[in-house]
Formats: structure tokens, C-alpha cells, sequence
């Protein structure tokens, strides 16, 4: 059965394809990691709370994952720009359309739907300020 951290890399992977698209330039990046620090323009992978008693007993295994892109707040309105273009439903720029693709998966997934996405808010991290921008992706294997 796929494991946790090989569907965290793998998200990484297909939203790598995104930040490769993204019309306002090719500085965006994916970690799989939160990590200690931000260098932004980035897209971070995060595995939430779930409840093992719903995943272990079944054969199908169903986590979400919380997608954050972050730019800095600077950026202005370029980035807000930039984060509106993540969001279309469809185009080699949106993390929707990349996500639910399954043919950009490369591990076994029954799959992979995102959700919600949250609205752009303001977020200071390690005293740098950034605009933040999270997708809630549910995924099943």
C-alpha cells in the first residue's frame, strides 16, 4: 500500500509541474516540508490531523493535505496576482487542475480532489511578512 510520505512527495512532484506554468514567472518552488523558514515564492505540503480508527481498518487509506503558497508580502499587488492565478480551475498554472489530474500522479492513488481554498491573508513568520494563500487536498489510496 502508498505510504503517507510517498503521497507527500509525490503532491510535491505535481505541484512542481504547476510552478513550472505559472504564467508570472518560473521562481515559484514546492517543498514537501514545512521547514523552519519561508523563501518565497513557494508551495507547502502539510499532512493533517486524521483519525486512525478510519484508516486503518479499511483497505482504503484517506488523508487530506493542506497546500500553502506564500509570497512575500512586498510583492503587493503582484502577488496577489500571482496567488489568483494558482486558483483557476483549469490551465498548466492551477494547482486545482494539476492535482486532480491523475495522470500527473506517479504512486497509486484512487484520488485526488482539493477541496476548499482559503482566502489570502497575511501571515508573519520568523518576523518576515508574507501573503498566504492555503488549498485543502483530499487524497485516497
Amino acid at each position: 500500500m502508498t505510504t503517507i510520505i510517498e503521497v507527500s512527495d509525490d503532491l510535491q512532484t505535481v505541484l512542481q509541474l504547476v510552478t513550472q506554468r505559472v504564467d508570472v514567472g518560473s521562481n515559484w518552488r514546492a517543498t514537501g516540508f514545512i521547514g523552519e523558514g519561508i523563501n518565497a515564492p513557494v508551495l507547502k505540503v502539510a499532512r493533517d490531523a486524521f483519525d486512525p480508527r478510519y484508516v486503518f481498518g479499511q483497505s482504503k487509506a484517506e488523508h487530506t493535505f493542506t497546500v500553502t503558497a506564500y509570497v512575500n508580502r512586498s510583492a503587493g499587488e503582484s502577488g496577489e496576482r500571482d496567488l489568483a492565478a494558482l486558483c483557476e480551475l483549469s490551465g498548466n498554472g492551477s494547482v486545482i487542475a494539476r492535482i486532480q489530474t491523475g495522470a500527473n500522479w506517479s504512486v497509486t492513488v484512487d484520488h485526488a480532489q482539493v477541496v476548499n481554498v482559503g482566502k489570502v491573508e497575511p501571515v508573519e513568520v520568523g518576523g518576515a511578512e508574507y501573503l498566504a494563500l492555503p488549498f485543502q487536498v483530499k487524497v485516497v489510496w
